[in-house]
Parts: structure tokens; sequence; C-alpha cells
């Protein structure tokens, strides 16, 4: 049988076991094997030790049903669970980081998670995260929202008071583009706010401000590479000028020789005028 000697500090009342020297601590253990002791319950039920100091008691050990725990009671009221599966904190517990650097006993939290609800997690701060973003699967762009449910709405935004609420985008040339919903309805896109845009639509009407065009680009696919060289635009109240020649009806290369059309306006001030149209083209007008 191996020896085992007992070192008792007669000054502190240290007992140090298997050690050198003087005891550093009330028991002191001393050991060349990985697991320096072994606590054993020889009943079914958890185990642990019992930490208490003047302001209370803290409790950590093994659980009856398994994994780590520590608390303020035998396992049934304690701080966290783990086991090889989960890391588990009581509902009502915030994970977080404190504003000290070293020690966070010394600061409260500023930043922290907390359980909303079933199934949602919630922080009161800000979130940052340095790369992509997926939402229902994973991400192979900035940001990926694959939706899960049966719903048409795979996402809302919500304003939590009045005004208007959008999206800013900016280009690698520092231009933003603005697109949202106006504070007085309708949708919206332009360089700033509801104020300072390049359209607007609602249920009613498409408008644009007053020095736009409403054009066609020459260019089959992509309408950023060439210049409406065919547009609408507004001279005054009640007046729309066309920077092109207007087609009505069908052409004479279609196969229908000698098709005539006709498209009638609302005149300023009343009446109407209905312009005239053959192969095409524009013919004369009357007005009525």
């Amino acid at each position: 049988m191996d020896l085992i000697y007992l070192t008792i500090d007669s000054a502190t009342g240290n007992v140090g076991i298997d050690i050198s020297g003087t005891p550093d601590a009330p028991l002191h253990l001393g050991t060349t094997e990985f697991y320096a002791a072994l606590f054993e319950r020889t009943v079914a039920g958890g185990i642990g030790f019992r930490l208490k100091n003047d302001v209370g008691e803290l409790h950590f050990g093994h659980g009856a049903v398994g994994g780590f725990f520590a608390g303020i009671s035998g396992g049934e009221d304690n701080f966290f669970w783990s086991d090889s599966a989960d890391f588990r904190v009581q509902a009502g517990m915030k994970i977080g980081f404190s504003a000290h650097a070293t020690n966070p006993e010394s600061a409260a939290l500023d930043t922290y998670w907390y359980r909303n609800a079933a199934g949602i997690m919630q922080t009161p701060g800000a979130l940052v995260i340095d790369d992509r973003i997926g939402l229902g699967g994973a991400p192979d762009a900035t940001i990926k929202l694959r939706t899960v449910s049966t719903t048409f709405v795979a996402a809302l935004y919500e304003r939590s008071n009045a005004g208007g609420m959008g999206f800013q985008l900016k280009n690698g040339a520092g231009t933003l583009l603005n697109v949202g919903h106006g504070s007085a309805g309708g949708f919206f896109a332009g360089r700033g706010d509801i104020t300072d845009n390049y359209f607007l639509v609602d249920s009613d009407e498409f408008r644009v401000q007053s020095g736009m065009k409403i054009g066609f680009s020459s260019h089959a696919t992509d309408a950023s590479a060439a210049v409406a060289d065919a547009y609408l635009y507004r001279v005054s109240a009640d007046v729309v000028g066309v920077h092109t020649s207007i087609q009505g009806g069908h052409k004479s290369t279609d196969g229908t020789a000698g098709a005539t059309a006709s498209v009638a306006v609302a005149k300023v001030g009343g009446g109407t005028r209905t312009l005239n149209f053959k192969d095409g083209l524009y013919i004369n007008y009357a007005d009525s």
C-alpha cells in the first residue's frame, strides 16, 4: 500500500495531503494523476459542493439526470445546467457581457441576450454581424432570408411611431438610394426621404417629380446602358409633352395595311380630342 503524507500547519490549521511544504489552503491536495479527487454518491441522485460566505451559498456539481450545474440550491434552482448537447440557463436570466474588462462582477451587463418566449431570443441593444446572415438557410448573399412558412409575407419591418419607413442602399461610389413606404402611404424610391423621391406609387397613381421624364431606353435589356430616346414629360399643369412620334394601331409591315386606330383624350377646359392613326402613323385629329 502506498503511503499518504498528511501535513497540518499548526499556525493556520491548513491540511495538506501528499504535498511538500506548507499547505496553501484549508485543504490542499497533491497528486501526480489527472484527477485530484473523486467524490461518489452511493445512492441515486445528484452530487455536488456547497460554497458559503457572508452573502450566501453557491452550489455546483453533477445533476441527478446528468450534466453540470451551478446555482443557489442543490440542482433545483440553478443558474445554468450543461451536458454534452446543451448549455441552459433559467428562463428569466440574461447571457451577456459586463462593461468591465476583467471583473464582470463589478459592472452591470450592457449587452446581453434573453428569452422572450418559446422559440424567440431577444437583445435590447444593437447587433453587429461581421459576415453574411442566413435566415432559414445558408447565406449565399450578404443577407439571405428563406421563409419556411406557408404565408405570402416573408418578412415584416414595422416602425413603432408615426412616419415613413424604408431601406437605404449605398453603392461603391457612395451614391445613396432610398426605397420604402411613405409617411402618407405609397411606395417611393429616391435620393433622400419621402420629400425627395424619384417616384411614388399608391393604389391610384404613379407619380414622378415634375422635372423627370418617363421613357424608354434604346437598350434591349439594360435600361441604364442608354438614355431614353422616347419619353413623356410634364409641360405644365394638365399638359403632357411627348418627345417622340406617336404611333397607334397596326403598322403596314404587320400585314395589316390600311388599318386605322383612334385615341381619345380629354381637352383642357372640356371636350375631347380624338387622335386618328393609319398604318401606325398619326394622320389628324377631331374635336368634340
